[in-house]
């Protein structure tokens, strides 16, 4: 690991960055997302693309039809690992804002909804636990990752999702945040009963009967 490390240091800024990029999204992502990523940095400007295929050439990304993909999974890991500490959320946060415009485009919004939230997850509540509008915006792009997950029959994946979303969710939730808190609780709670975690489906909806101002 220290000396594949130590081979990356040794790429071009520019190509280290594109890497680096690259491994947010894991061992894998479409071309379409690094196209809607490629401005994230106004510093460095448009020079994604152009990096990652230099790495292609490198031998340290593969690109399948409209995928690009790491050679090994050890390169996405010590690509991530070389992304200082202190800069790993700021790069999430910019790439999430690239990519929200595009999870209400009709015909688009699934797969882009599905790659923003796996970011948001890793950025994390504790991230962004002072800025309330961020936080309420990252619950709710959960909330509507989970609808997905649940109408594909899904339930393990929504149940991580509306559980994330419920994560994001500010003090006082229940008075400042009522109807997506509601949702999330409901929500969570249908899918954790098709999913038969029976424990959850009990926490879950104590919780709702405990806060909900009305029942229909």
């Amino acid at each position: 690991a220290e000396l594949l490390a130590c081979k990356l240091k040794k790429l071009p800024p520019d190509v280290l960055a594109g890497i680096q990029v690259l491994s947010c999204f894991g061992s894998h992502v479409d071309f379409d997302v690094l196209q809607a990523v490629k401005n994230y940095d106004q510093i460095t400007g448009n020079t994604l693309m152009p990096a990652l295929l230099t790495a292609e050439e490198e031998g340290l990304v593969e690109k399948a039809g409209p995928t690009f993909t790491f050679s090994h999974d050890s390169i996405q890991t010590a690509a991530f690992h070389l992304i200082p500490t202190s800069n790993r959320i700021p790069l999430l946060q910019k790439l999430v804002s690239c990519l929200i415009p595009y999870c209400t485009q009709e015909g688009e919004s699934d797969s882009f909804l599905s790659v923003t939230v796996d970011l948001i997850d890793k950025i994390g509540s504790g991230a962004v636990s002072n800025n309330p509008t961020q936080s309420q915006r990252f619950a709710r792009l959960n909330l509507e990752a989970g609808k997905k997950a649940m109408s594909v029959t899904e339930f393990s994946t929504a149940v991580k999702h509306f559980n994330s979303g419920i994560s994001f969710l500010q003090a006082n939730f229940w008075e400042d945040q009522y109807e997506l808190s509601l949702s999330l609780f409901e929500n969570s709670a249908l899918a954790n009963y098709s999913e038969g975690n029976h424990e959850q489906v009990v926490v879950q909806v104590n919780y709702v009967l405990s806060n909900a101002k009305n029942f229909e």
